[in-house]
């Protein structure tokens, strides 16, 4: 009896929609400019800073006083170089910084020690510091439409790194840095100039999709045992035969292959 009483009150409960927002994410307090961030009065709770699109210099000490911001939205102002107001901000996971004009990332950067995603795409970087290497928590690199034709050997020591986007670069073989890495999901270098994927690509124990769409493939991987766990591969305006289009999609029946 007691049992069905319980059963009963549960189920009243959820017709009164008690339960309705059970699980919902939480809206994080936010910032959408300075002006806004300047006056806000629960500057100790803002989670979110999003500036995209906004012009004028970032002052020196526009983020201080934040110690729950986790995500920093820099994109699309025309910035020539990170702002000094990045450096210190220990909590910061998301870093967004798209479709600027820098030249260089600075150390500070990598420094972060929350940062999990960090968005470079388009903004010309010809190359990236060996201190990299020191942001130990990345998981997510956005790195596509710059000037790299490398990577630093740092790279290596990205050992959560699951997610590497490197198109529209100028690199001409997938880097080494990337070999062997145990969470690495997700690698795509369209319109690079890769003409060879080695072997050691299709063995990352965790890898899911790949794509090399535009680059001038010549060689495959003799042995695609290890690429049967894929889910996609676009090897699309790559040029590759007919008879390595059919070897390819009798190894690998399962996976979305796009040529």
């Amino acid at each position: 009896m007691q049992k069905h009483i319980l059963i009963t009150v549960s189920a009243l409960a959820l017709a009164a929609g008690c339960f309705k927002d059970q699980g919902a994410p939480r809206e994080l307090p936010t910032a959408g400019s300075l002006e806004e961030l300047a006056s806000a009065t629960n500057k100790a709770e803002i989670a979110r800073v999003l500036l995209r699109g906004g012009k004028g210099d970032i002052p020196k000490g526009a983020f201080a006083g934040l110690p729950a911001l986790k995500v920093l939205d820099l994109a699309e102002r025309g910035l020539s170089e990170v702002p000094e107001a990045v450096q210190g901000l220990d909590k910061l996971e998301h870093l967004y910084l798209s479709r600027n004009s820098l030249s260089s990332v600075p150390d500070f950067v990598f420094a972060l020690p929350s940062l999990t995603y960090l968005n470079l795409d388009g903004n010309g970087l010809a190359a990236l510091p060996d201190s990299i290497g020191n942001a130990k928590g990345l998981r997510w690199l956005r790195l596509n439409v710059n000037k790299l034709d490398k990577l630093p050997a740092s790279v290596a020591q990205l050992e959560s790194l699951q997610r590497i986007y490197l198109d529209g670069n100028r690199l001409k073989s997938v880097p080494e840095e990337l070999k062997g890495k145990m969470y690495l999901e997700d690698i795509t270098m369209e319109s690079n100039l890769v003409e060879e994927i080695p072997d050691w690509v299709g063995k990352l124990p965790a890898i899911r999709n790949l794509s090399f769409a535009g680059c001038p493939v010549k060689k495959l991987p003799a042995d695609l045992s290890g690429w049967e766990k894929l889910t996609s591969l676009s090897l699309a305006n790559c040029g590759v035969p007919a008879s390595e289009m059919a070897r390819l999609r009798a190894a690998m029946p399962k996976t979305s292959i796009l040529f």
